[in-house]
């Protein structure tokens, strides 16, 4: 897994946190820290269009199939 991808996360869940501690006007977030974990987990992903709990190993069925049909016409071999 690249860094960047982590650190997205990382970045995303940190904010998700900072909102928390200010709307609860608290320091204590430990209690709290696997929902937000499960709620970024379940939150779709701009890039895959699926939540990375529903995203296994390898690539999406659904994205190969993309792929395959853009180089077909990217080729001239696709039908219109």
């Amino acid at each position: 897994m690249k860094c960047a991808v982590v650190e997205r996360a990382q970045r995303t869940i940190r904010y998700r946190i900072y909102k928390y501690l200010t709307y609860k006007i608290t320091f204590r977030f430990i209690d709290v820290l696997q929902k937000f974990v499960r709620a970024y987990n379940d939150t779709d992903n701009s890039t895959t269009d699926m939540a990375p709990s529903r995203v296994r190993i390898g690539r999406p069925r659904h994205m190969e199939e993309n792929e395959q049909s853009q180089a077909l016409y990217s080729r001239g071999q696709g039908q219109i």
